[in-house]
């Protein structure tokens, strides 16, 4: 009955209840002679019936019921429906096992009614097997011989009045088939077809499939009209996100509970796993076939966004049809409706994205469906209001989340750092040049005491604790004045500034608008840094952080006159990426940092670089209006004069020689990752930080440091997707994070070792960078590249978030605390891409 090959034995077919040695068995099976009683007839066995399944199966095969689905009604009992998809014809065969002896063969327990849509022509065949158990069963000595007493018996082309096993009424288009007589052994197939309802149902959602075959269909054009924002919405958006906007939440399974994505990703995943796998047994099939929900849930939500309405009424049409249709066949017909759909959106998003992503690799257009995921409007985690002659104030904008779920919403949702690592990779390179330009000016109209905020919250609740957002903010400005069409004009854009001072209390109102243009803010910013930067937190204290120490809200930075190094922070704080703060009184790790990294960070004198030697070039051509920096007296320190101070010192400063021999060395060939830490022999330590500054400003390095370094960094910290935060060597290292860790080890406890061992994902991107500006053969390197992302291609493929995740634990396990999709860690990815696109 089933699609597939099918076999047997003769041992199987006659009964026999002993086993059959193949190797020592000295008899012969019994010849075929219907008169003798030691012959084999029609009647032995199960034989009889044994033709007439298989003449069954031959007769499906040549006829095209080519469509299989299997009901587990109970432990013993199956229903398999073939049906022909051309026809519309199917034949449903109910068999109920006896692979565990019964108590009592001849008893009919209970079974659930079974419900059979269409109109049962007749029934094929039922067929039972009769006789009494043979307990003196005795071996012949010279054939094989099986049960004797036991035989099927067979009724064919039978009316369905007529059978002995059922009762069937009818229900409309329908038939409930009650089991009366139908014990262990007990089979039975119906001949079903489609009655004019069911028939015209099948048609009309054929019809509303092909529509979306046509590129001008109404559907397709409704699509065709919907933005990257609007399709966010449809396909993604988690639980927090949901609840947010319009106080909805992610459908749900009986035994899988939630879906990840309120929006059908999810749904095709599950789809696409049922498809590959032929698993029609799954829940989602089974919720489908059980009733509507799901198809109302879809409809119903994408009714509650204006944007989607017309999509929820074709929606809600074709599911009208659809759930007119037979109830087994409607995952099948769900199913070519969303992956239409689903399709027809993924042709949208790439028209609507860059050439780089139109015509480039699955794997690139994987990458920035993740990124779709992640960003999106959200009522509680707004952009700062922009300028009037930016956009419309009363329009709600799209922000960056940082990951999902755990960035998806509030204030944990936009980072200074993690936005400006993320927006050259998902907003820039993608072609979403609007949302990159209204971030970029969002985030800017925040500047207060020269920094950008490291968790906005709007702008109003803004923390300025973070060293390095306005270094990224600033690096994120070239990247788009450099990659977007006319993109330096963006320098001239108004900002609409929150605080003109620092003590500004937010100016929210339209009423008392200060703009400037964006230079003036970029300049206020070096400035800034450059006269030096000294503050306390606002609300410092347990309002704004229950675990930092009073030092730590003490908020410094400036640049060294001596090096040009941008410096800043203290042992009680941590301003870079690597932030985490202890928080376990227990463990007496409670306001101490894990990862200070106070002084000068390498990632953080990378991007200065970078930034101050693209401004004198910007100067030199009269496209920015400064040229450097003043001293209080009034002295200018050009920006060139800042770069070549920069270079002057670096390789001076960080690069740890072979024959250096410093006391608190603890790997040579490598690159500091701070310079002036407080903690001194946390200068020391490898950490791929100093990838950052290989990529951005590569002009910093000597060469053949910059491969030798590279080699190490390949040997000790690459993992198999991410890359370890610390030396394995290093006393600190711990490569497996637990942010429920509640014991007494300082190290470890709720989470301390974050940034010190787990292989985080980003900073991968900017190391293949760096091996693409530091390698002894280019087409060799790119090649190394593509086989190490092809773990990451295979993973982002069956992600149920569609995505690459935070970090892993050590050698690439999974980190539960981490967050499954993670905005930097697909940017970073896109942009060595690109730059392999780009050779």
């Amino acid at each position: 009955m089933t699609y597939s090959a099918i076999g047997s034995n003769r041992g199987f077919d006659e009964l026999v209840n002993h086993h059959i040695n193949v190797v020592h068995e000295p008899r012969e099976y019994m010849s075929w002679d219907p008169n003798s009683v030691l012959g084999i007839s029609m009647d032995s066995g199960i034989i009889k019936s044994k033709r007439e399944f298989n003449r069954l199966h031959q007769w499906l095969a040549i006829n095209g019921y080519s469509h299989q689905f299997v009901d587990q009604r109970d432990v013993d009992t199956v229903a398999v429906t073939r049906h022909n998809p051309i026809t519309h014809e199917s034949v449903v065969l109910v068999a109920r096992t006896a692979f565990h002896k019964p108590n009592d063969p001849k008893a009919s327990p209970y079974l659930n009614p079974l419900r059979i849509d269409g109109l049962i022509d007749k029934i094929l065949f039922e067929t039972r097997m009769t006789g009494e158990p043979e307990d003196d069963f005795v071996r012949n000595k010279q054939f094989i011989n099986g049960l004797q007493e036991f035989r099927s018996d067979l009724k064919s082309d039978i009316p369905l009045e007529d059978s002995e096993m059922i009762k069937a009424n009818r229900i409309g288009d329908s038939y409930e088939i009650i089991f009366t007589q139908f014990p262990p052994s007990s089979v039975i197939a119906f001949k079903v077809s489609f009655s004019s309802y069911h028939l015209n149902a099948v048609q009309k959602t054929n019809q509303l499939i092909q529509q979306l075959e046509d590129n001008k269909s109404d559907i397709n054009v409704l699509i065709s009209k919907l933005s990257l924002n609007d399709l966010n919405f449809v396909l993604f958006r988690c639980n927090h996100e949901e609840a947010d906007d319009i106080s909805g939440g992610a459908y749900g399974l009986p035994t899988m509970g939630q879906m990840n994505y309120c929006g059908i990703a999810s749904v095709i995943y599950y789809l696409r796993h049922i498809r590959t796998e032929n698993d029609l047994g799954h829940p989602l099939c089974g919720n489908l076939r059980d009733g509507n929900w799901l198809m109302d849930y879809i409809v119903n939500r994408l009714k509650k966004n204006s944007k989607t309405i017309a999509l929820s009424e074709w929606l809600s049409n074709a599911f009208t049809s659809l759930s007119q249709i037979p109830r087994y066949l409607i995952p099948r017909y769900f199913d070519s409706i969303i992956t239409r759909i689903y399709t027809s959106i993924l042709d949208q998003i790439w028209l609507k994205s860059s050439p780089f992503v139109r015509n480039g690799s699955k794997f690139v257009q994987l990458l920035t469906l993740g990124g779709l995921a992640l960003i999106g409007t959200n009522k509680t985690a707004v952009l700062p209001p922009l300028s009037p002659k930016v956009a419309d104030e009363s329009q709600l904008l799209p922000t960056l989340a940082a990951g999902l779920p755990h960035f998806s919403s509030g204030y944990m949702r936009c980072w200074g750092r993690d936005t400006f690592i993320a927006v050259k990779g998902l907003l820039i390179l993608t072609g979403r040049y609007t949302e990159a330009k209204h971030i970029i000016l969002g985030f800017a109209g925040t500047l207060r005491h020269g920094l950008i905020p490291n968790l906005l919250d709007g702008g109003k609740n803004s923390r300025y604790n973070a060293r390095d957002a306005v270094w990224w903010w600033l690096q994120a400005i070239k990247d788009y004045c450099l990659l977007v069409p006319n993109g330096v004009q963006l320098l001239s854009e108004p900002v609409r500034r929150l605080y003109p001072t620092d003590d500004s209390l937010a100016l929210l109102s339209a009423d008392t608008i200060v703009e400037e243009p964006l230079y003036k803010t970029i300049q206020e910013s070096l400035q800034r840094h450059f006269s030096g930067i000294d503050f306390i937190e606002r609300n410092a204290g347990k309002r704004i952080d229950e675990h930092m120490t009073e030092g730590g809200f003490h908020i410094k930075a400036g640049v060294s006159r001596e090096t040009g190094f941008v410096f800043g922070g203290n042992e009680h704080n941590c301003g870079t990426w690597m932030d985490k703060m202890g928080s376990s009184q227990k463990a007496g790790n409670k306001g101490r940092p894990s990862t200070p990294r106070d002084g000068s960070a390498v990632e953080l004198i990378g991007l200065s670089k970078s930034v101050v030697t693209f401004l004198a070039e910007l100067s030199d051509k009269k496209q920015y209006p400064f040229s450097g920096v003043t001293e209080s007296d009034g002295k200018e320190f050009s920006f060139k004069e800042w770069s070549l101070k920069i270079k002057d010192n670096f390789e001076k400063y960080f690069h740890i020689s072979a024959d250096s021999d410093d006391k608190l060395i603890n790997r040579r060939l490598i690159y500091k990752d701070t310079f002036g830490a407080t903690i001194e022999w946390m200068d020391y330590q490898l950490r791929p930080n100093f990838l950052v500054a290989m990529a951005v400003a590569p002009e910093l390095f000597h060469r053949n440091n910059a491969i030798e370094a590279l080699k190490i960094v390949r040997e000790v910290l690459i993992g198999p997707l991410g890359v370890k935060t610390l030396d394995p060597r290093d006393l600190k290292y711990c490569g497996d994070y637990d942010n429920s860790n509640d014991s007494d080890n300082r190290e470890l406890a709720h989470g301390a070792n974050y940034h010190n061992g787990p292989e985080w994902l980003w900073p991968l991107g900017y190391y293949l960078e760096a091996l693409l500006k530091f390698n002894d053969n280019t087409q060799q390197t790119v090649n190394y590249i593509q086989n190490l992302l092809s773990t990451h291609f295979q993973y982002i493929e069956s992600s149920d978030w569609f995505g690459l995740p935070e970090l892993t634990n050590k050698d690439g396990s999974n980190c539960r605390d981490s967050c499954p999709i993670q905005a930097w860690s697909h940017s970073t990815l896109l942009q060595v891409l690109h730059s392999i696109d780009s050779l």
